[in-house]
């Protein structure tokens, strides 16, 4: 009996040393799953400023649900696109400078369809843009194929700046491979409502870029957005507050054609006249040649003249200008359809003298100015 006690016993000894064994382990288990768990929920740092498309992975157990992504929050969301659509918050209207858009990789739009249409104490501008996929490169010269915008339409790039001494609002669109809008270079159309008098197409240096401008009267406030359309279209807007005034555009010097004499009474060196560049181009059987020129707000359109001289060659003449299109005393450009143009500037005049155009030719020629836009045009038929 007495060994079966002392079995017993032990029996007994062994069970309690077993229990406090498993107590003991549970304990440890229980620590370290409030240690796991204190682990899973430390905090995250995501950095809102990198738009890099960055998949964040959460630590802890796979079969866990992922973080939420920084787009779902709506406060976020509201705020992206603030900064994506809008060049500038779309309620305000501001005079300072304006750009929406950045730098794209080609030529990827078509610009097809220019209108405007008066609103409730502005007038919009709305210039449509076709959005063309760039062509994919082939793998022989990448890595593999791939579209310069992975097949995203970009913003277009867009500035828009008042300037004063054009009398117009500047709307520069970049990154167009056409433009098949139907307002030709060197034309416009006519608004005449409140400060604001036309849309004018002007013709810029550029092969994928493409200038209008918005003739006022007085310094404007305008804004600029971007409205992404359906499909591959988007619109780019402008809209003018009406500033006020008369709101015509003020047309001067001839008429009609001829080969006598004609001449514009406008400003003078004391006025600030000046002419800051030209362009031209051959159309419809004639040579244009457009003057940007600048001169006080009443007058902005400097005196000038065109006539055959006594020699017999055709000259355009601005007798008193404050400030030239060139530093340079004289020049030579070869204009398509008149050959080539000699240009001098003796003091304030600024000559311009055509010797492949002469009497004997008969060519016909007209010279008008008109403002809000600025311009001095000169037109030789062919």
């Amino acid at each position: 009996m007495r060994i079966r006690r002392r079995r017993f016993s032990h029996f007994v000894i062994t069970l309690m040393i077993l229990a406090s064994a498993l107590s003991l382990s549970a304990c440890s288990k229980a620590d370290n799953a409030t240690e796991d768990e204190s682990n899973d929920d430390g905090v995250q740092v995501i950095d809102l400023s990198d738009t890099s498309e960055t998949e964040v992975v959460p630590d802890g157990p796979a079969d866990e649900e992922p973080a939420q992504e920084a787009d779902d929050d709506p406060e976020e969301a509201d705020t992206e696109e603030s900064e994506t659509v809008v060049g500038i918050t779309m309620k305000d209207f501001v005079t300072q400078n304006q750009k929406t858009g950045g730098k794209v990789n080609s030529a990827v739009f078509v610009l097809s369809s220019v209108e405007q249409k008066s609103e409730s104490g502005f007038h919009r501008f709305i210039f449509d843009l076709n959005y063309q996929e760039p062509k994919k490169v082939e793998e022989s010269e990448t890595d593999g194929e791939y579209d310069s915008d992975d097949g995203e339409i970009p913003t277009p790039p867009v500035e828009v700046r008042y300037r004063s001494d054009r009398g117009s609002i500047i709307v520069d669109l970049e990154g167009l491979q056409n433009d098949t809008s139907s307002i030709g270079y060197f034309s416009s159309k006519t608004i005449n409502k409140d400060g604001i008098t036309r849309l004018y197409h002007a013709l810029v240096d550029s092969s994928t870029g493409e200038r209008y401008e918005i003739g006022v009267n007085k310094v404007p406030e305008f804004r600029l957005f971007v409205d992404n359309a359906e499909g591959d279209s988007v619109s780019v807007v402008v809209d003018v507050k009406y500033p006020g005034g008369s709101g015509r555009t003020s047309v001067l010097g001839a008429s009609d054609y001829s080969v006598t004499r004609q001449e514009i009474e406008g400003a003078s060196k004391a006025d600030g006249a000046g002419l800051s560049t030209f362009s031209y181009r051959t159309v419809g059987g004639e040579t244009v040649i457009q003057f940007d020129v600048k001169g006080p707000a009443g007058n902005p359109i400097p005196k000038s003249y065109a006539e055959y001289d006594e020699t017999g060659v055709l000259n355009l003449v601005f007798p008193s200008l404050k400030s030239h299109h060139t530093s340079n005393a004289s020049a030579q450009y070869q204009i398509a359809g008149v050959g080539a143009v000699d240009y001098s500037q003796t003091g304030d005049e600024s000559r311009f003298a055509f010797p492949g155009v002469t009497a004997d030719s008969e060519r016909e020629f007209k010279l008008s100015g008109e403002s809000a836009p600025h311009h001095v045009t000169f037109r030789i038929s062919q």
